[in-house]
């Protein structure tokens, strides 16, 4: 698999090693331990196979080979390889899931004038109209005759 040449790692959290607390990061940066908290970075960040983020990810391209039990929102590429897992959503320009990964949530694609809460948002729009729509066909009690037999 072809990833950026240009990938020059800043951020290294090593197996063994647990944050909790968020990070923010204007470089790229590799997790192979426990983040619990939001990770956010305007490059490429790699979560490898013994990484775990508990909480989002907002990072210009995303390498799932670990698991992360947040959202991921990405106006580049996720790669979402073998044995990686997302527990919940990704919003990205593009996708790529390897057969042996684990994807517990949503696809939506990113525009690259779309940004991810404005994707929520609009999901969220559509799923109270869909409620609304449902309660209206709902038929009236009313309108039962009350003797079937």
């Amino acid at each position: 698999m072809n990833f950026p040449n240009s990938f020059k790692q800043r951020l290294h959290i090593s197996k063994g090693v647990s944050i909790n607390g968020n990070i923010s990061t204007e470089d790229s940066g590799c997790i192979q331990g426990v983040i619990n908290g939001d990770v956010i970075s305007s490059a490429q960040i790699i979560i490898e196979k013994t990484g775990i983020v508990n909480g989002n990810i907002h990072a210009k391209s995303v390498i799932i080979k670990g698991i992360i039990k947040g959202n991921v929102h990405c106006p580049g590429k996720v790669y979402l390889l073998k044995n990686g897992e997302v527990h919940g959503h990704i919003y990205a320009n593009e996708v790529s899931i390897n057969k042996e990964s684990k994807l517990k949530g949503g696809l939506a694609q990113l525009h690259h004038n779309t940004s991810s809460a404005e994707i929520i948002a609009e999901q969220k729009e559509t799923a109270e109209e869909i409620i609304a729509s449902a309660l209206a066909d709902k038929p009236r009690t009313d309108d039962v005759p009350q003797n079937w037999f």
